[in-house]
């Protein structure tokens, strides 16, 4: 958003560190926190973005006119998932390639740092959830 100078409304944004097993306590705590919602949220997982399809299910008077929802990974296991846009990422080849870097390292060790960047394929959907 910033690349695009978009302004970022840190009051909407929940980016620190949660457990594993907190995920749906945080998350409806920061929700419910909010005065309003935003039009939108961009998910870090699409497990993230079931929880927020969840919450926005049980909390439908808070989302009268829709919000979108986006996720991050595609994948399946979540009915939201189906209906919204996210990243196709094969996670499968992440690791592989994970592997081959650290077999690399290992072998040359004084080698120079590198960052490897994959860009997953988008999945554009309607993303509009109702409550």
């Amino acid at each position: 958003m910033k690349e695009h100078k978009l302004p970022v409304e840190e009051k909407f944004c929940l980016t620190h560190k949660i457990g594993i097993f907190s995920y749906t306590k945080e998350i409806t705590r920061f929700l419910d926190s909010l005065e309003e919602l935003p039009e939108a949220f961009i998910c870090a997982s699409d497990y993230i973005a079931h929880i927020l399809q969840l919450y926005i299910s049980e909390h439908q008077e808070r989302i009268p006119q829709g919000i979108v929802v986006t996720g991050y990974d595609g994948r399946n296991e979540y009915d939201v998932v189906r209906l919204i846009t996210t990243a196709d990422v094969k996670t499968e080849f992440i690791g592989k390639r994970l592997a081959v870097q650290i077999m690399y390292r290992m072998e040359h060790e004084n080698a120079p740092y590198e960052k490897t960047y994959i860009e997953p394929a988008i999945i554009y959907r309607d993303s509009v959830l109702y409550g």
